[in-house]
């Protein structure tokens, strides 16, 4: 080969070569230019997926244009192995710019995975920025709603505030007058000191008077206890003289003579029965009566009581019912007592029912005591005399209008013998439709009690 050719074939290179020098600068420009958009992209937030996307593809061009180029440059390596140094120097740039490439590639490459993560963060960070946008309306509301509550809050403040302002001023008031009150107090503590001094006299007074009375109101006792004994006597034996001229012992007497005699006797029995209401209440008010318990059986002392007013009760056709519980045992109290109990209650019952009135009597056991319960249908007691209806000799109008006779006894004596003896005694009534009395008697018993006379019966 000549020199013309060997010139001819150099310049041909050496254009090829600046040919290919100017593509890789244009290559190199574009690589700028698109890290340049690379970097913009960074940093634009809106529709930046999309264009990740774009610029992958065109990476991915961009990587297939520089591996032909890399091909192309390789080939021209190779030729240019064969000429001169000029061309091994132009060979060993080639590499390093093909290496430096291969880098580039693998930098783009890293820099589009930094992009597709960063555009999921982004995806997701706008999400969480919607759901913390819903968070901060929800407390919005919230603190809207608390803003009003504490606006009210402040109005009930300002109210309190008002309201102790005027407290205090009250208590200011109310310590002016405390102090005029202690002073008030003090004045009264010192008349009452005086005062307390002269009740202190009264009382010793009073208490000598109570002894007085008491010793008065013992020997009125002791003296009702030995007028009536002695009242009793010739009573009892009018009663008895009387009875035999209307039995025909002394011979026969007229109509008129047999009505007057009845009269007698009927006032006759009447004394006695007021002077033994007054023996009994003597005894009781003295404490002398004596309780002598005993095994009694209830149903017959109250069958007995009734066979005795058998005849009152037919007369007046009044309906008689009898309810006896099957487990009333027998109870140790004293019978006198009992018999008494049975008799003011089932005789004042017959006395204040009317003509075709109901009388019921019932003996119930209720844990541990009896009850014995009279139910009439009699003119009853008027509630505002009822709380009297045990006191000593007191009578409702109604029932003194319905029988003159009574004494007003009866009811005082039972309730204190029965108070005294461990039971008790209550009544339920109502004016014109009839009254109930219970009597409780202990299952235990009536306790024993020492005396000197014996509660008496009519």
């Amino acid at each position: 080969m000549n020199k013309k050719t060997i010139a001819s074939t150099t310049d041909n290179t050496i254009l090829k070569l600046k040919v290919l020098a100017k593509k890789k600068e244009g290559v190199r420009n574009k690589l700028v230019v698109t890290a340049k958009q690379l970097a913009i992209l960074a940093k634009e937030k809106e529709g930046i997926r999309r264009k990740l996307e774009i610029t992958a593809r065109k990476l991915a061009t961009t990587a297939e244009e520089k591996e032909d180029v890399r091909s192309r440059l390789a080939a021209t390596a190779k030729k240019l192995a064969v000429t001169a140094k000029e061309k091994e120097g132009v060979r060993g740039k080639l590499v390093i710019t093909a290496r430096q490439l291969a880098v580039v590639a693998e930098e783009k490459e890293n820099v589009r995975n930094k992009l597709a993560v960063t555009a999921r963060k982004l995806a997701t960070t706008a999400e969480e920025k919607e759901d913390v946008r819903r968070r901060l309306v929800v407390t919005a509301k919230n603190l809207d709603s608390k803003a009003k509550q504490l606006a009210k809050t402040a109005k009930e403040k300002e109210s309190v505030r008002s309201k102790l302002a005027v407290t205090a001023e009250t208590l200011r008031l109310k310590a002016k007058q405390l102090a005029v009150t202690a002073k008030e107090k003090e004045e009264a503590r010192s008349k009452l000191a005086i005062t307390a001094k002269q009740l202190a006299v009264t009382a010793k007074e009073i208490e000598l008077v109570n002894n007085e009375l008491r010793s008065l109101d013992l020997a009125k006792d002791e003296f009702v206890s030995i007028a009536s004994h002695q009242l009793r006597t010739p009573l009892t034996a009018l009663k008895g003289y009387v009875g035999m001229i209307l039995d025909g012992d002394v011979g026969l007497i007229s109509d008129k003579q047999r009505e007057y005699l009845t009269e007698i006797k009927n006032a006759n029995d009447r004394m006695i029965n007021l002077i033994t209401a007054l023996l009994n209440v003597s005894r009781v008010d003295l404490g002398v009566f004596v309780v002598e318990p005993e095994q009694v059986n209830l149903e017959k002392v109250a069958e007995s009581t009734l066979k005795e007013l058998e005849i009152k009760i037919r007369d007046k056709k009044l309906i008689l019912n009898v309810d006896f519980g099957k487990d009333i045992p027998l109870i140790s109290a004293d019978l006198n007592i009992m018999r008494m109990i049975f008799q003011n209650l089932l005789t004042n019952a017959v006395k204040y029912t009317p003509i075709g009135g109901n009388i019921t009597l019932s003996l119930k056991k209720d844990n541990s005591d009896v009850i014995i319960s009279v139910t009439d249908t009699g003119y009853g007691i008027p509630a505002n005399v009822q709380s009297k209806i045990f006191t000593k000799m007191f009578r409702a109008d109604n029932a003194r209008v319905k029988d003159p006779d009574g004494t007003g006894l009866g009811l005082y004596i039972i309730k204190a013998t029965i108070e005294k003896t461990g039971g008790r005694i209550w009544f339920e009534s109502e004016e014109n439709k009839g009254s109930t009395f219970y009597v409780a008697i202990p299952l235990k018993g009536m306790k024993k009690k020492e005396g000197s006379r014996r509660l008496e019966l009519k």
